[in-house]
């Protein structure tokens, strides 16, 4: 155990910047200082006014991917847009099997797919919190 010790500090003495012993604490901050800059910000998302024809495809996407409505009416459409060209849009829809809905989907190439209805309290409130994470309040 003690042979160990006198390596350690025979170890710090050896290793010298500039003259003077290099202390492990200094070591420490430089360290995280590096790992948290270099950790990326999210970027935002501007906000994007649908066209007729993206209005369209967002309902043609739920028509070709929710098999169980009857008679949609959707409302409040919100988006944003990413620099790789994704639009996400959240808003709301009602149907009479269904009632009153939230949803986010993502448009991308002209073709819309939800990515997620609140069909129950629960789910509501996921979709309430991906549209906030993205920008886009909806209520």
């Amino acid at each position: 155990m003690l042979n160990i010790a006198r390596q350690l500090a025979a170890n710090r003495t050896r290793t010298q910047v500039g003259g003077s012993p290099v202390r492990s604490w200094l070591a420490i901050p430089c360290l995280l200082v590096l790992l948290l800059g270099c950790t990326a910000a999210p970027e935002p998302l501007l906000p994007y006014a649908l066209s007729d024809a993206e209005v369209t495809a967002v309902v043609r996407g739920f028509y070709s991917s929710v098999k169980d409505l009857d008679a949609p009416s959707f409302r409040s459409f919100k988006a944003v847009r990413s620099s790789g060209g994704e639009v996400y849009v959240c808003g709301g829809m009602s149907s009479r099997n269904a009632g009153e809905q939230v949803f986010i989907g993502t448009l991308s190439s002209g073709r819309f797919v939800p990515d997620r209805i609140g069909k129950d309290q629960y789910s509501t409130g996921e979709v309430l919190a991906k549209c906030q994470e993205r920008g886009i309040p909806i209520q």
